[in-house]
């Protein structure tokens, strides 16, 4: 039977043959190519929609219970198919953006941490060892009635007080340039664009948006 391209049912047919071709194509070649063994169950199922879709177009009646089986099949198979190739393609672009937001929560937290933390260094922690210790023997000779000792002790805990001192200042001046690093590497890793910004925005979990998409796209590549 032959009918008028430029007709609506020859304009449908025509487009619907090459969007069902282009949509085979697609998962042939994301499957393992046309070379593999499933692409010929593919092809031969995506014929089967285009055959199917016909036979029920022309009103066959008993006729397209025939071939209904592989109208079903083919749709099946196209519907989870393309879901898998969208989710593949979608988690590929997504990939980026979620390990730019990952090294944006990791500066943050260090960040936090930092402006947490109390200012130490190695100096700080033996300075502050050495001052406690001089400080008990000050203390020890004075109960023993301050003997000649006395003095020495009360300078040697002198001097320990003054290298906490600068121990301290010292320790608090790295913390505050590790904070101000910190700082600097939070605004080189700013909170990138959402990986599914549309799911996002219209409120969807993102695997719902994917079978929603997955189905719209398996059902457009069928034949009126």
């Amino acid at each position: 039977m032959t009918y008028n391209i430029t007709s609506a049912k020859g304009l449908a047919t025509v487009t619907g043959a090459g969007i069902l071709f282009a949509a085979t194509n697609a998962n042939i070649l994301q499957t393992g190519g046309w070379q593999t063994s499933h692409a010929l169950l593919v092809a031969s199922l995506s014929f089967g929609v285009f055959a199917g879709a016909r036979v029920i177009g022309q009103g066959a009646g008993k006729m397209a219970l025939v071939i209904i089986a592989a109208l079903g099949a083919g749709e099946a198979y196209n519907f989870f198919a393309t879901g898998e190739r969208t989710v593949v393609e979608r988690e590929a672009g997504a990939a980026p953006l979620r390990d730019a937001l990952a090294k944006h929560n990791a500066a943050v937290s260090k960040l936090a941490a930092l402006q947490q933390a109390e200012p130490t260094s190695a100096r700080l922690q033996i300075a502050r060892q050495a001052k406690g210790d001089a400080d008990d023997a000050v203390t020890k000779e004075a109960s023993d009635g301050c003997k000649s000792e006395c003095r020495r002790k009360q300078g040697l805990a002198d001097k320990a007080q003054a290298e906490l001192v600068s121990a301290v200042a010292e320790a608090e001046q790295m913390h505050q340039a590790e904070i101000e690093a910190a700082k600097a590497d939070v605004d080189a890793n700013p909170v990138p664009s959402s990986a599914t910004a549309l799911a996002d925005r219209i409120g969807w979990a993102p695997w719902v948006l994917d079978l929603f998409m997955g189905r719209g796209f398996s059902r457009s590549a069928q034949t009126d």
